[in-house]
């Protein structure tokens, strides 16, 4: 067979060597006949030897056909050699260096947004109403002074928002408007009295 028909290739990417040999002839067998000793069939006469960075395999032997994909280490460049033995004297070796593949990136994940749990007023104590009985006075009338009993803060193993209400102002306010409504129904009842 002719030099040309024969078919090497080798190519690389980032992670892998890849050969294919094609079309390569085998020796056929050939009885001793005038003189020359005798011929014995070999169906694989052909060898390929890979070495990479340095370390060689074992030769392997082929026949008209050879075709193989070694794996590399994508993250670094490595060098190699390919050399093709052929029986016929057609011999090739093919040696370069491979590129590391390109390092990617890194995606920045997106910032969570915090979550903040809602902070739940606690109810203010209900205070009962104190039943004063107003004193008949010819001048004027006071009122019974009003004492709410302190509510006792409840205890929490957290920290709460500062949220510009004081838990302290909502019995503040309740006491006031009940004394002002006690003072109006004081009012009330001595204008009907009079009347």
């Amino acid at each position: 067979m002719p030099a040309f028909a024969h078919t090497p290739a080798v190519t690389t990417d980032c992670t892998s060597l890849s050969m294919k040999f094609e079309s390569y002839n085998v020796i056929a067998a050939k009885p001793a006949s005038g003189g020359k000793p005798a011929v014995a069939a070999d169906a694989t006469p052909n060898t390929v030897t890979v070495t990479i960075d340095g370390v060689a395999s074992a030769p392997v032997k082929f026949g008209k056909t050879y075709a193989s994909t070694i794996a590399l280490d994508g993250q670094t460049s490595h060098t190699y050699s390919v050399v093709l033995g052929t029986h016929d004297g057609y011999d090739r070796t093919f040696a370069d260096t491979t590129v590391a593949c390109p390092t990617p990136t890194p995606s920045v994940p997106p910032t969570p947004t915090p979550i903040v749990p809602s902070v739940s007023e606690t109810p203010a104590p209900i205070v009962p109403p104190v039943n004063a009985t107003p004193t008949p006075t010819a001048t004027a009338v006071t009122p019974a002074a009003v004492t709410a009993p302190a509510p006792t803060p409840a205890a929490s193993t957290r920290e709460l928002a500062e949220t510009g209400v004081s838990t302290w102002s909502v019995p503040a306010v309740a006491a006031s408007v009940l004394a002002m409504l006690l003072g109006a129904g004081l009012l009330l009842a001595r204008r009907f009295r009079r009347a």
